[in-house]
């Protein structure tokens, strides 16, 4: 997801750092009631089959959740990164991926590339704020090194890849079985709401984007249900999170320049 701004000015994304903090009442809560709501339906229901994509959801989020306590100590950050990515990764050993037919793989990748171009170019507005040289100024670091670089852009790939396996390889043609073409929109939802309890989302979403991601899920979900391509969802949703990890290498090279000339200023800001 392109990171926005709860400010007006491209200065909003640093500013709004303030309110992030480890764990947030809305992630407990929430992932506390669809916890209960889950225990409820596990207990009432003896449809194993159809539950298992909700109870593997809910491991992905209280994963989410208690992650970033992981921290504190050398090479926390090299821990707590593949703590974000596993349970994607884990209906893999638990039942592989759902057969889905024959796999349209050449179709899948050109539409994919489509649609995430689509998708960037919808929000070239705030792309192009969050690329510039005034928001890039406050989110250099006192030191830059090449190796948290390194990890977010790794980080970034395989979130992509394993979200689209969970969501549209995994629990997409589950649920398919049960409520048809329904399951796109449960999936986009349920995509959606990961995100909404994801503890940057204080800082780095407005309450707007989540429809947009509810709409994003919908269409990875239709590209997925109609070509069977995989290949083609990673790659639509790699492009539409590559505004994130040009930031990142932006502010890696403002602040490599910044420390090579301690003299020169980089970058002003607004009076």
């Amino acid at each position: 997801m392109i990171q926005a701004s709860r400010h007006p000015s491209a200065l909003g994304f640093a500013l709004n750092r303030k309110n992030f903090r480890l764990i947030s009442n809305r992630q407990l809560i929430l992932g506390s009631t669809f916890g209960v709501v889950l225990g409820v339906m596990l207990i009432m229901t003896r449809n194993l089959d159809f539950l298992a994509p909700f109870v593997f959801f809910f491991i992905v989020i209280m994963t989410e959740i208690s992650a970033p306590f992981v921290r504190g100590f050398r090479y926390s950050r090299m821990i707590r990164y593949p703590l974000f990515l596993v349970p994607y990764f884990l209906p893999l050993f638990s039942f592989g991926i759902p057969a889905t037919g024959h796999e349209d793989l050449l179709l899948g990748l050109a539409l994919g590339i489509a649609l995430g171009g689509c998708l960037v170019f919808v929000q070239f507005k705030k792309i192009k704020l969050l690329l510039s040289d005034e928001a890039i100024e406050l989110l250099v670091p006192d030191s830059v090194q090449i190796l948290p670089l390194i990890v977010f852009v790794t980080f970034n790939i395989f979130s992509s890849i394993g979200q689209e396996i969970f969501y549209r390889a995994y629990m997409l043609p589950a649920l398919t079985s049960y409520i048809s073409i329904y399951s796109i929109l449960v999936t986009a939802f349920l995509f959606s709401f990961e995100h909404y309890l994801n503890r940057w989302a204080t800082v780095t979403y407005e309450n707007r984007d989540y429809p947009i991601l509810f709409l994003v899920g919908c269409a990875f979900g239709l590209l997925y249900f109609f070509t069977k391509s995989i290949a083609g969802c990673v790659l639509a949703h790699t492009i539409y999170n590559g505004p994130n990890i040009i930031r990142q290498y932006k502010i890696y090279k403002k602040g490599k320049k910044r420390h090579q000339a301690p003299n020169r200023t980089y970058g002003t800001l607004a009076a």
